[in-house]
């Protein structure tokens, strides 16, 4: 289960994002994220500039629930390059909005409404709401299940976990202790984000400062024993990283292009519908670890002459 670290509190970035983002650096956080209010434009192009050069997947979180503000972050989301972009509910719109970019996209299941947002909405409403984001192409949901107003959250990951099959499970707000960690991993969540508590110190009562309350989480999922072994160190044979820095999609709608630039969310689509067979499955397979794990900059180096660009990763 994916750690992301959002650089938020009561649903708005923080205003200090930058120095925070600087001063959390030597944890190797592999993902993090922030809010679309909160700070102004040019903090935001800054935060994406100085995540990418961590090496993290970026992502981007929509607060409102109102259908054009939604489309508004969503284009956002593609000026401002980010690999993936959560909550938001018109997803036929937002889609719109994202087609032909390698964004990500995590709609909220349910109700949501207000700010901070809460969660209305049934397991079944949950359930149905997720198997329609991934027939219409998303990579997943973003769940608010601990803002849960009409059932318990547990019931909505389950709900969402059966509905969504290999789609991505992302679970998101009021997560602030070592429980919820456990259960959401035994229930089989790929990924959990966590922002206002960290700053509220939850996490490490009497340590002040993010780095002592990052460390607390990253303690509390080591103890779980619910981070992805793939997220403790992917090292793939040095053989596929060349291949899949200098190879070619042979077939499809990104026919000619280089393995590592294909779309998150078309690899996705081959990990839920099944790889092709031979060594092109192989290397995909392997292609769809590292994007999810946000490690594209292992491949960037490998690239042939000429073919190397600034790195856009996307997320699962």
């Amino acid at each position: 289960m994916d750690f992301i670290f959002m650089l938020t509190r009561d649903d708005r970035t923080v205003g200090d994002c930058l120095a925070v983002l600087d001063e959390i650096a030597p944890l190797g956080l592999r993902h993090l994220g922030f809010k679309d209010v909160g700070v102004d434009l040019a903090t935001m192009r800054a935060l994406v500039k100085r995540i990418r050069a961590l090496g993290a997947t970026c992502c981007l979180e929509v607060v409102s629930v109102e259908p054009e503000a939604c489309l508004s972050s969503a284009r956002l989301a593609v000026e401002l390059g980010v690999d993936r972009l959560f909550g938001g509910t018109d997803v036929r719109g937002t889609l719109e909005v994202l087609a032909g970019t390698p964004i990500a996209y995590y709609p909220f299941p349910g109700r949501p409404e207000g700010h901070p947002t809460r969660l209305g909405g049934s397991p079944s409403l949950v359930a149905e709401q997720c198997r329609e984001a991934m027939d219409l192409g998303c990579a997943g949901v973003d769940l608010l299940a601990y803002r849960a107003t009409e059932a318990e959250p547990l019931d909505l990951v389950r709900a969402a976990r059966s509905a969504l099959g290999d789609g991505r499970l992302i679970v998101a707000g009021s997560i602030d202790g070592p429980a919820k960690i456990e259960s959401l991993a035994a229930a089989g969540v790929d990924a959990f984000t966590v922002g206002s508590s960290v700053f509220e110190g939850s996490w490490a009562r009497g340590e002040p400062g993010p780095v002592n309350q990052l460390r607390a989480v990253l303690a509390s999922c080591s103890d779980s024993a619910c981070i992805r072994e793939s997220d403790r160190g992917l090292e793939p044979d040095p053989t596929s990283l060349r291949q899949l820095a200098q190879m070619r999609m042979p077939f499809g709608k990104y026919q000619g292009r280089l393995l590592v630039d294909l779309p998150e969310p078309y690899v996705v689509w081959f990990h839920r519908n099944g790889f092709p067979q031979g060594r092109l499955g192989q290397l995909l397979r392997e292609l769809y670890e590292i994007k999810v794990n946000g490690l594209e900059s292992l491949l960037e180096p490998l690239k042939l002459p000429g073919e190397a660009k600034p790195l856009r990763r996307t997320g699962g």
